[in-house]
């Protein structure tokens, strides 16, 4: 079975003058309906089953009902409740309706120290009953290398439902 279609995901970001504080908003998977095809739509069809002496083998193939992509409205805020030269404490909190599940929000916080190292800690799917996600936890660093390359390593800690501690590795290179 396969399936085709286009998708854009639309978003923009602004910031105030209080606080550094940003709002930003996102539509994701914009686009087109879907409709699975392939061979396991295909049967063999007898029109007329109640008459004996039908054939039972004309070949058909079931036609399968369109349906939209799981398009996620999303709006967020983030803010510095405080900010020094060599200490920075975010706060951020985002809502999240998506058209194929139930609304939920999520937020978080992150305390970064000298632009290095970064402590974090987090809520996903508040006041959604039947989630699996809920704590989060985790930390950063930046190492810059050669010139302006910046190495960035990641962990995070997640409880995760029936998954228990779900732990995540990051690496990314910035220049």
């Amino acid at each position: 079975m396969s399936s085709s279609g286009y998708a854009l995901d639309i978003g923009t970001l602004f910031r105030t003058q209080f606080n550094d504080m940003t709002i930003g908003m996102s539509i994701s998977n914009f686009g087109t309906s879907m409709r699975l095809e392939g061979r396991d739509t295909f049967v063999n069809y007898d029109e007329a089953p109640q008459f004996g002496g039908s054939n039972d083998r004309i070949p058909a193939f079931k036609q399968t009902d369109k349906f939209p992509l799981p398009l996620l409205f999303r709006v967020g805020l983030a803010i510095d409740i405080f900010r020094t030269e060599s200490n920075r404490l975010v706060l951020a909190i985002d809502a999240a309706h998506p058209n194929d599940n139930t609304e939920y929000i999520n937020f978080g916080m992150e305390y970064e120290f000298n632009d290095r190292l970064a402590l974090r800690l987090g809520y996903k799917n508040a006041f959604t009953s039947d989630t699996e996600e809920g704590f989060t936890v985790g930390a950063g660093t930046k190492f810059r290398l050669v010139g302006n390359v910046v190495l960035a390593v990641d962990y995070s800690y997640q409880d995760f439902g029936l998954l228990s501690n779900v732990q995540k590795f990051s690496l990314g290179f910035a220049f």
